[in-house]
């Protein structure tokens, strides 16, 4: 072994983190699915249990093979709004080196009792920008809807900026009927209202019955 005085715990992390990146790797290989021929590790993170790493308000303890060292935190918000919002801090953690700087990764539990008696399903929907992706309970799976909208507001924006381009030359900006006519037949507030449309009548098809639990989305969304 090339460090002999590093902590078990860690190698066990080490480990599991290896395995369930092979098992990953095989599957999408067998799908043909995979990029490359080899595995390949582009992005690491080291896991910790809790006796690994103990939590403060001034930072955060590590266990090394030269014994605990202390490390000074800078709190996101996020991790506020979960620690007084009735979460509970899970024991285990992960952490990346990135230069000088330590990121420490936590989880937060919360349990969630449902207070409808008439339905026994539960759909937990998680909206991104890509794609919507709906867990079904008590079946324990969940279904992914491809939606790929970013590709298309950056698709939009180009084609704008080149009839803006074009047309603002030539005429100008302030009162150029060209250009309006021009962005008009680009359609584009009816095709994103198309896609949205088509998302939510997909979506309402897999939630026939049950109860629905939304994240809290933006007024604007």
């Amino acid at each position: 072994m090339k460090y002999p005085e590093i902590p078990t715990h860690y190698i066990h992390e080490a480990i599991r983190d290896a395995s369930q990146r092979l098992k990953s790797f095989k599957k999408l290989k067998k799908k043909g699915l995979a990029k490359t021929n080899k595995l390949m590790i582009r992005r690491w993170s080291v896991g910790c249990d809790n006796q690994l790493w103990k939590l403060s308000f001034e930072g955060v303890r590590l266990a090394t093979h030269d014994g605990w060292i202390n490390i000074p935190l800078y709190f996101h918000k996020l991790f506020w709004r979960c620690y007084n919002g009735g979460w509970t801090l899970r024991s285990s953690a992960r952490w990346k080196l990135v230069g000088s700087k330590l990121y420490l990764y936590v989880v937060f539990m919360k349990n969630i009792e449902v207070r409808s008696v008439y339905s026994a399903k539960i759909y937990g929907i998680d909206i991104n920008e890509n794609n919507v992706t709906i867990y079904c309970y008590p079946e324990n799976k969940a279904i992914t809807i491809i939606t790929n909208l970013s590709k298309i507001v950056l698709g939009y924006a180009y084609r704008r900026a080149r009839i803006q381009q074009k047309w603002s030359k030539l005429f100008g900006v302030k009162d150029n009927r060209r250009l309006k006519i021009a962005l008009r037949k680009l359609r584009e507030r009816n095709v994103k209202r198309d896609i949205k449309q088509k998302l939510a009548r997909l979506t309402i098809d897999i939630l026939k019955d049950g109860v629905v639990v939304l994240e809290k989305l933006p007024k604007r969304f």
